[in-house]
C-alpha cells in the first residue's frame, strides 16, 4: 500500500471534528492510528449532562416556587382567620358601648396574630381606626376584610388587615442543598467519563486499526496498539505479530470470523456484558446470543444461536415486531420497548424484563435485541409510592384532627372548660405525633445519607416513660385499651441519645396500640439484667407470622395481613428504631403468635456505675 494515502485513510477512520489527544499506536515514520473512544463518549455525555444540568435547574425553580406559593397560601388563610376573630371581638366591643377600647384591641390583635397593618374602615372605605406593628413588612398579598355585624352610629364597618412578611430561611437552604446535590452529581459523572474513557481507548484503538486494515494498510507496525492500553491492546498486537507471520493481506480481504459472522473481538466484549444482548437477521434467526441473555430468558446459549426467534422469546407482541421488522427491513420506529414478565417456580427467578429493539444499519432487516433485568427498580418504584400513599396518611389524619378540634375550641371552648381542655389536649397529642412522623422521616434521611448522628448524654429513662404514659394514656382510653406500665422503682441513667431512644420507645409503644383490638392490652416492663436495661412491650394484638418477623424490620416493609390494609403506617418505625438501638450496641428482637400477640424486646447495654432514678409505678 502507497504510504501517501495513509493520512487520508486514517481521516476516514477518525470521527469528523475530533481533536488528536496523542498517538494511540506505536509511531513509525511520523503515521498513527487514533483512539476514537473518548470522542464517542463525550458526545454522548455532553448532551446527557446538559439535559441533567437542564432537568435540575427546573426541577429546583419548580420546587421552590411551590413552596412559595404554600406559604402565601397558609399567610392568606392565617390573616382571614385573625380577620375573622378580630371582627369578632370588636363586634362585641361596639354592643357593649366600649369604643375606647377599639383601638388597643387593634394593637394587641396585630401584635399577637404578627399583622403588619390592621384597619377599621366603614363602608365609604374611610379609616376610622388604624395600627401598624413597627419593624414589620407586608407580605407580597392582597388586603383581608371581615364585615362586623354591629354598626357604629348606624355605619356599616369593616375590619382590614395586613399579614406580615415572615422570612423563610427554608428556600435558601433548599436552593443550597439542590445546588450541592447537582454539583455532586456532576462531580460523580465526570469520574466516571474519565473512568469510562480509560476503559475505551483499547476498543476505539483496535477499531480504527481495523478501519485502516480493511481500507488495505498492511503494516502491522503502523496497526499495533499501545500496550499500556490494557489486556485488549496485548492481545490485538499478539494477533498482528501472528498474522504477520503468514499472509496478513489474506487476513485483511477476509477477517477471521466465527461460525454465526460475528467479529471475535465484538464477541469477547459482548459476553463481558451484564445486559442480555440477541442480534437476529432478516430471517429471523438468531445469529448471536450473550450468556447474560441465555440466563435472564432461561435458554441454552448453543442451542438458540442458529434457531428461529421464536425458540428464545415466547412473547406474541414481541415476535410480531421482530418479523415486521426483518420483512420490512427495519423496525417501524427507531426504537421499540416492552416488558415481560419472568415467571417461574423459584420466586427468586421472577421478575420484570425490559426488552429494546433497534434496527442494524450495516444489515438490512437485522436487528438488535437487549434484554435487561428492570426488577428492582420496579420494585423500587412500588416502594416509593407506597411510601409517599403512607406518609401522606400519617400526616394529613393528625393535622385533621388539629383543624377540627381547633374549630371545636373556637366555637365551645370559651363556654365550656371541659370542652377546651380536651381540644387542647388532642392538639397537643396530635402536634407530637407529627413531628414523631417528621423525625422518622428525617432519620431515615440521615441514615441513607451516612449522616445520621448520635449526641451522647444522661438519659433518664424514667422521665421518658413518664412521656409515654402522658402520650398514649388518652389514646389507649379512647380505644378502650388497657395500657400497663410495668416499672421497676429504680430505673437507670443510660449514656446515649435521649431522643433516638425515646423514638424507639414512642414506635413500639405506638405500634402495639395501634395493632392491638379494641379491649386488648399493652403491657410495658422495664428491667436491669446482665449489664443490660431490657424493655418488653407486650399486646395481645392480631400477631405476626413467623416468616415475617426480621421483614418488619425493613424499611417500607408492612406485613400481608388483610387486616391492618385500613391501619395507616409508613413503615418506617420499626426498621428505625432497630436502627438507633443498634447503634447504641443494643438491639430490638420480637416474639410473635399470630392472633395471639407480640413482645417487642429492646435492650441496651448498661455503662459500668450507671445511676438510677426513682419512678412511680403505674397502675393497671
Amino acid at each position: 500500500m502507497d504510504r501517501a494515502n495513509l493520512p487520508m485513510l486514517l481521516a476516514r477512520s477518525r470521527p469528523l471534528g475530533v481533536r488528536a489527544e496523542g498517538i494511540v499506536g506505536k509511531r513509525r515514520r511520523g503515521w498513527s492510528v487514533l483512539s476514537r473512544g473518548e470522542s464517542l463518549l463525550a458526545s454522548a455525555a455532553a448532551p446527557l449532562a446538559g439535559l441533567l444540568i437542564v432537568a435540575a435547574g427546573g426541577i429546583g425553580w419548580l420546587t421552590i416556587r411551590h413552596h412559595h406559593q404554600t406559604i402565601t397560601d397558609m399567610t392568606e388563610r392565617s390573616a382571614a382567620i385573625s380577620a375573622e376573630l378580630a371582627a369578632r371581638t370588636i363586634d362585641d366591643l361596639i354592643a357593649q358601648d366600649k369604643h375606647s377600647l377599639i383601638r388597643s384591641t387593634l394593637a394587641e390583635i396585630a401584635t399577637s396574630a404578627e399583622l403588619a397593618r390592621v384597619r377599621l374602615v366603614d363602608d365609604k372605605g374611610n379609616i376610622l381606626e388604624s395600627f401598624e406593628t413597627p419593624d414589620t413588612v407586608p407580605a407580597d398579598v392582597a388586603s383581608i376584610s371581615a364585615e362586623l355585624r354591629q354598626p357604629l352610629d348606624g355605619t356599616r364597618l369593616a375590619l382590614e388587615v395586613d399579614p406580615a412578611l415572615t422570612p423563610d430561611p427554608s428556600t435558601d437552604q433548599a436552593v443550597i442543598g439542590m445546588g450541592a446535590i447537582g454539583g455532586g452529581a456532576l462531580l460523580v459523572g465526570l469520574f466516571t467519563y474519565r473512568g469510562a474513557r480509560r476503559k475505551l481507548r483499547a476498543i476505539g484503538a483496535v477499531q480504527d486499526a481495523l478501519l485502516a486494515a480493511h481500507e488495505g494498510l498492511t503494516d502491522t507496525e503502523l496497526l499495533a496498539v499501545d500496550a499500556r492500553f490494557g489486556p485488549a491492546a496485548v492481545a490485538w498486537n499478539s494477533l498482528l505479530d501472528r498474522a504477520s507471520r503468514g499472509s496478513f493481506e489474506a487476513c485483511a480481504a477476509a477477517p477471521t470470523v466465527e461460525s454465526t459472522g460475528v467479529d471475535a473481538l465484538a464477541v469477547g466484549a459482548c459476553d463481558a456484558l451484564w445486559t442480555g444482548v440477541i442480534v437476529v437477521d432478516r430471517h429471523a434467526k438468531v445469529r448471536y446470543l450473550n450468556g447474560a441473555c441465555s440466563t435472564l430468558l432461561s435458554v441454552n446459549r448453543d442451542e438458540s444461536i442458529g434457531s428461529d426467534i421464536q425458540n428464545v422469546i415466547k412473547d406474541e407482541e414481541v415476535l410480531a415486531a421482530v418479523r415486521d421488522g426483518a420483512k420490512a427491513g427495519k423496525l417501524a420506529k427507531p426504537r421499540l420497548t416492552f416488558e415481560l414478565e419472568r415467571g417461574g417456580p423459584d420466586p427468586a427467578g421472577r421478575g420484570v424484563l425490559r426488552l429494546t429493539l433497534r434496527s442494524l444499519r450495516d444489515e438490512a432487516g437485522a436487528i438488535l435485541i437487549v434484554v435487561e433485568d428492570v426488577t428492582q427498580q420496579r420494585v423500587a418504584e412500588e416502594s416509593r409510592g407506597s411510601f409517599v400513599a403512607q406518609v401522606t396518611h400519617e400526616l394529613r389524619t393528625p393535622l385533621t384532627n388539629v383543624r377540627l378540634y381547633l374549630e371545636t375550641l373556637h366555637d365551645e371552648g370559651e363556654s365550656d372548660p371541659s370542652v377546651r381542655a380536651k381540644c387542647i389536649n388532642v392538639i397537643g397529642q396530635e402536634t407530637r405525633r407529627l413531628e414523631r412522623v417528621v423525625q422518622d422521616m428525617l432519620s431515615v434521611s440521615e441514615i441513607e445519607a451516612g449522616s445520621f448522628k448520635l449526641h451522647v448524654d444522661d438519659v433518664r429513662t424514667a422521665e421518658i416513660f413518664e412521656e409515654l404514659r402522658n402520650d398514649y394514656n388518652a389514646q389507649a382510653q379512647d380505644r378502650e385499651i388497657r395500657l400497663v406500665f410495668d416499672l421497676a422503682p429504680k430505673l437507670p441513667v443510660l449514656q446515649g441519645d435521649r431522643d433516638k431512644i425515646s423514638l424507639a420507645l414512642h414506635n413500639l409503644v405506638g405500634n402495639a396500640l395501634k395493632y392491638t383490638p379494641v379491649g386488648g392490652e399493652v403491657r410495658v416492663k422495664a428491667e436491669e439484667a446482665d449489664s443490660l436495661f431490657t424493655v418488653h412491650v407486650s399486646d395481645n394484638g392480631i400477631g405476626i407470622k413467623e416468616d415475617e418477623h426480621e421483614l418488619i424490620f425493613e424499611k417500607f416493609y408492612r406485613a400481608k395481613d388483610q387486616r391492618i390494609s385500613a391501619i395507616v403506617g409508613s413503615g418506617l418505625g420499626l426498621a428505625l428504631a432497630r436502627q438507633v438501638i443498634r447503634m447504641h450496641g443494643g438491639d430490638i428482637t420480637v416474639q410473635s403468635q399470630l392472633n395471639k400477640g407480640s413482645t417487642f424486646t429492646l435492650s441496651v447495654p448498661l455503662q459500668p456505675g450507671a445511676s438510677s432514678t426513682s419512678v412511680t409505678k403505674a397502675a393497671a
